[in-house]
């Protein structure tokens, strides 16, 4: 079965005047790190272009990749599905993106990454790159990252062989498009038959491993009256994460603007699906739907973006958003994007469906989001503390313990310094071959970046902890909502 959906990849190759733009480009990217720079010394960068504009720097400023924790890499725009509403649909056997050669380029300059945890593989489809372990090497070279995510439709991760061997070459995330929930509606959207096993196996796969599962859907018309059915069928799995995404319409035709659901028909589906999330204590968010049609579910709002390297072609004909309420409604001061303007262009503003906040002091939900432990979890997690000594340890340097959450597949601790109340926090997740700042039998142990003026007051207690911590873990412990043997 899985043979006869790859055997429709499409392999086309990147046309010559393609292939000598994007050469162009890349000569006309050569930045100095200093203004008494030598062009031997001028490390080979893509524009602001490649970025849709949203990373830029002065004459003086060295340059760098990513305004974000997180910088997404393009490559290998080619693809086994036939997605209805596909985002690169028209570059799919066109694009190249980015090469493994530039990529490696760039180690040459570590400060081309500051900032980055975590870098990101897309294409196309990933898993059908030749040359995706040669990402991966590169990418776990980069200083300071943590994180290693693949984006796929998981049509190949059923394969436990080929699986742990992108685990075993660093990729410790998958996040993984689902967007029907069974065989017919997935059929219907991928214009595949046969994908729907082949992603729930694979998706199975990545759950039974080490790595972190993460699931995309995008909302549509073919599956909107049907989130709920997509999370019974992801909530044994336990993913770390599940996303939501309304249909971001970059190629804007009619026959792709029928697959545009309207929002007030949206709203009903996607808070039953994210009330059985709460339910099950599965973490989710949702990005590109009016946040103040979210109610209660707010917080799951998260219209942030990665940092994306794409060929410059990609983004004029990415939708703007706009909102008739934004400069009346505390969400639209706060990262609600609200509406793409192929929508409002098709239905109208919605002001009579859209329900604006009063303008108030309201946090938004960054990253990935937070959730409390239950009794018997910070029960559990503070037993696992005082078999570390970590509390002793902090103390003995000034930090005092607070909040223990749960963020994405992570547990984060996090400590407050008194009296100048710096906060930072401690990352802990199940053993993985990702970067770590320190190993334990039980854990694979990061941290959060403080402020300049913690750094020598945390990096005191950080070499406290590495000399110590792993001493005292003879294995056995586990994160809370795993429960303990």
């Amino acid at each position: 079965m899985c043979s006869s959906i790859l055997a429709s990849i499409l392999r086309g190759r990147t046309p010559a005047s393609t292939a000598n733009h994007r050469l162009l480009l890349v000569k006309q990217a050569c930045m100095p790190l200093s203004s008494t720079a030598t062009s031997a010394q001028r490390p080979v960068v893509p524009p602001p272009a490649w970025s849709g504009g949203a990373v830029q720097w002065a004459a003086h400023e060295a340059p760098r990749l990513a305004h974000s924790e997180n910088l997404l890499i393009t490559f290998g725009f080619h693809c086994n599905l036939a997605c209805t509403f596909c985002l690169v649909e028209d570059g799919l056997d066109r694009l190249e993106g980015i090469t493994p050669a530039t990529f490696r380029s760039w180690l040459q300059w570590p400060e081309l990454f500051r900032g980055v945890t975590r870098i990101i593989l897309s294409g196309g489809e990933a898993t059908l790159e030749p040359e995706l372990f040669d990402y991966i090497a590169i990418a776990r070279q980069v200083p300071g990252v943590q994180h290693i995510r693949i984006q796929t439709n998981g049509t190949r991760l059923h394969d436990r062989a080929y699986l742990d061997s992108l685990i075993a070459a660093g990729v410790n995330e998958f996040f993984v498009s689902v967007h029907g929930w069974d065989e017919a509606s997935t059929a219907k959207i991928t214009q595949r038959n046969g994908a729907f096993r082949a992603i729930v196996k694979g998706l199975e796969a990545v759950s039974a491993s080490s790595a972190a599962l993460l699931t995309n859907t995008c909302i549509c018309t073919d599956n909107y009256e049907h989130l709920i059915d997509i999370v019974q069928l992801l909530a044994p799995l336990r993913p770390d994460q599940m996303s939501f995404w309304t249909l971001h319409l970059r190629v804007d035709r009619p026959d792709t603007r029928l697959a545009m659901a309207r929002v007030g028909d949206v709203q009903p589906h996607l808070l039953r699906a994210f009330d059985l999330c709460d339910a099950q204590k599965l973490p989710a968010l949702v990005k590109w739907f009016p946040r103040c049609l979210l109610q209660h579910h707010h917080p799951k709002h998260d219209d942030s973006q990665p940092t994306t390297l794409v060929e410059p072609t990609f983004w004029p004909t990415v939708p703007r958003y706009s909102c008739i309420y934004r400069t009346a409604c505390a969400w639209g001061k706060q990262g609600c994007n609200g509406l793409q303007h192929p929508y409002i262009e098709a239905f109208g503003w919605e002001e009579s469906v859209l329900q604006p906040v009063a303008l108030a002091s309201l946090a938004p939900a960054k990253g990935d989001q937070d959730l409390q432990l239950d009794g018997q979890e910070l029960r559990r997690w503070q037993l696992t503390l005082q078999a570390l000594g970590i509390e002793d340890l902090a103390a003995q340097v000034g930090w005092q313990l607070t909040a223990a959450v749960r963020s994405g597949a992570a547990l984060r601790q996090h400590l407050r310094k008194l009296p100048q109340d710096w906060d930072v926090y401690l990352e802990f997740s199940a053993p993985h071959s990702g970067p770590a700042f320190v190993r334990t039998a039980s854990f694979a142990i990061s941290h959060g970046r403080a402020s300049v003026a913690a750094e020598a007051a945390l990096a005191e207690f950080l070499t406290t902890l590495r000399t110590t911590v792993a001493a005292r873990d003879s294995g056995g412990l586990r994160l809370p909502w795993h429960g303990h043997d």
